[in-house]
């Protein structure tokens, strides 16, 4: 800005920059991403179809691990690096606090796991709540509850049931998202997949021109979507503060037996030798349990 425009910057024009400045850096709602809608009561129901995988994905959907957890007034709310395989202080610091073997140090592990999400697309086939969305493609993400269903139908348990892929678009599915509120949670226990059916009675040039607003989904789990260790690290000693109380009481604890304590930037270590690297996925495992 010149000299000569100083004066020309008015109030409105600064009051307006800064709010743009300021819807910059607030939450931006993906509107690629779809979820189904829940009453007063928690309630909610939806009846969507999964859809296969698009060019050049090996599967229809991916997996997306993340920390959420406040610890006094603050929130840790971030991408887990295991996702893509790389190190994470949150894990590392989970799996120091469970080799304290100490309940109350367990506990705090247990509250800073890691959760995991999976993402698909599918198409909207009944949203009472918000009709605009039937009939279009979107992003679900959902957990674990939802992906055993999924699983359970292409590998049913009992031998009369038979197997079928419910992301096909000619062999697959619709799917009716049952929700209530249990415990003061989401609960989909009485969702589950309709009868085998085509999509589009099978027709090849509907299917292809929905298959083609389908959205690629390796995207969501790029490198760019994950903070480096040190950002992470931190972030994670301005939430929570210092990892000494894993080592003051560490001093304290009765000593039953020689335990190599991990240093916070390793992967847990063990007086084991044969402590593997599988070893290590199994106790980030237990601790989602």
């Amino acid at each position: 800005m010149s000299f000569s425009n100083l004066r020309k910057n008015s109030l409105s024009n600064l009051v307006d920059k800064i709010n743009k400045e300021d819807q910059k850096g607030s939450y931006q709602v993906d509107e690629r991403l779809w979820q189904p809608a829940v009453d007063k009561a928690g309630n909610g129901y939806a009846v969507i179809r999964f859809l296969p995988q698009v060019d050049g994905e090996d599967l229809p959907y991916i997996v997306k691990y993340q920390h959420s957890f406040k610890s006094g007034s603050k929130w840790f709310i971030e991408n887990c690096p295991s996702t893509i395989n790389e190190k994470c202080p949150v894990c590392e610091n989970n799996g120091e606090r469970w080799a304290t073997e100490l309940e109350s140090e367990k506990a705090i592990a247990r509250e800073h796991k890691r959760n995991k999400s999976y993402f698909s697309n599918i198409l909207v086939i009944s949203d009472k709540d918000r009709p605009e969305n039937e009939g279009k493609v979107f992003i679900f993400r959902y957990g674990q509850k939802i992906f055993d269903k999924i699983k359970s139908a292409m590998n049913p348990e009992f031998a009369d049931d038979v197997a079928y892929n419910p992301f096909d678009f000619w062999a697959g599915a619709n799917f009716r998202i049952k929700i209530k509120q249990v415990a003061g949670f989401r609960n989909y226990d009485d969702s589950a997949f309709g009868p085998v059916t085509s999509l589009f009675d099978g027709d090849d040039e509907k299917l292809e021109q929905l298959w083609k607003l389908e959205y690629p989904l390796l995207p969501l789990i790029s490198p760019s979507e994950f903070k480096s260790y040190d950002e992470l690290k931190t972030k994670f000693y301005q939430v929570t503060g210092s990892v000494a109380s894993v080592q003051e009481e560490q001093q304290y604890k009765p000593q039953k037996a020689e335990i190599s304590k991990p240093v916070f930037n390793q992967k847990v270590e063990s007086t084991n030798d044969d402590f593997s690297e599988e070893d290590y996925e199994a106790l980030l495992n237990s601790m989602e349990d």
